[in-house]
């Protein structure tokens, strides 16, 4: 039932065209305090969906410090690393200008050098 305010009365009316103006008001009411560039509610859903963030992705591995006690990841620089953990090591992740993957610098708690020596590392990261 709908109220019609000119007949001051109560109709019926079929669902399906209640649905018709909801979807309709859906896919074209434009609603300004959006924080996405399309201001639809339809459109701002599927603008949020399409810019989600990729899954957590993980790589553990044993790395071979350099004579520096540096490492080279196969993670690329546009990847955001989130975590990293290693056993007995001190990792300092970083990117430089000279390649397109992390590197890191290595240390033992101790702080002596990981110079030449393996070193087991568990990154977490989003591409």
């Amino acid at each position: 039932m709908i109220l019609d305010k000119d007949a001051n009365a109560n109709k019926r009316t079929l669902m399906d065209k209640i649905w018709d103006y909801v979807v309709d008001k859906m896919t074209t009411a434009v609603i300004a305090k959006l924080g996405t560039t399309n201001k639809t509610l339809i459109g701002a859903v599927n603008e949020l969906n399409s810019n989600k963030q990729g899954a957590l992705k993980n790589v553990s591995k044993t790395y071979l410090a350099d004579k520096q006690g540096i490492i080279t990841t196969e993670i690329d620089r546009k990847a955001i690393i989130v975590s990293y953990r290693s056993n007995g090591a001190i990792i300092k992740p970083f990117v430089s200008s000279e390649n397109n993957y992390w590197k890191a610098t290595t240390s033992f708690l101790s702080g002596n050098s990981t110079s030449n020596m393996n070193v087991y590392i568990s990154f977490f990261y989003f591409e």
